[in-house]
């Protein structure tokens, strides 16, 4: 085998092994605490809404996000809750504007309506609507509860 071969081949392995322990780091349990943390964080300093989950399994290929003991709250009062989350997509589709998701399925869904916060009334002319922006292919929702009024 000449050496350029030898070399093309080496280098070639080099990139697998490379991709290999890459996807195996991003898949580590302490790996996967420290993504969701920093998102939960940015989260609630972008919206003041603080979102606390007991699991959080973020896998890339294929790409699925899992969740479980989903507290969604504002002002310190808890308005959703769910048993579990599951969200998948194709990372071509998250490229551009409308975002796809293929699937998303939301487990025992509690909604306490009291605690959602007043939305301040604007006269803004440029409101998106949300299937402008996103796109999901299979929306369920199993056991939902609630308490308040609508």
């Amino acid at each position: 085998m000449k050496l350029a071969r030898r070399k093309l081949l080496v280098v070639i392995a080099a990139v697998i092994a490379l991709l290999a322990i890459v996807a195996v780091v991003l898949h580590l349990p302490g790996v996967q605490n420290g993504i969701w943390k920093r998102v939960a964080a940015s989260i609630e300093e972008n919206t003041g809404w603080q979102i606390s989950a007991e699991g959080f399994a973020l896998r890339w290929f294929p790409a699925r996000l899992r969740m479980s003991d989903v507290t969604v709250a504002h002002g310190g009062r808890s308005v959703v809750s769910l048993e579990h989350l599951e969200a998948r997509w194709g990372w071509l589709a998250l490229s551009s504007a409308p975002y796809r998701l293929d699937g998303l399925t939301l487990e025992s869904v509690n909604v306490d309506f009291d605690a959602l916060p007043e939305q301040p009334a604007t006269d803004s002319d440029s409101k998106i609507s949300f299937g402008e922006v996103i796109e999901i292919g299979e929306f369920r929702v199993l056991g939902v509860g609630g308490t308040g009024s609508v």
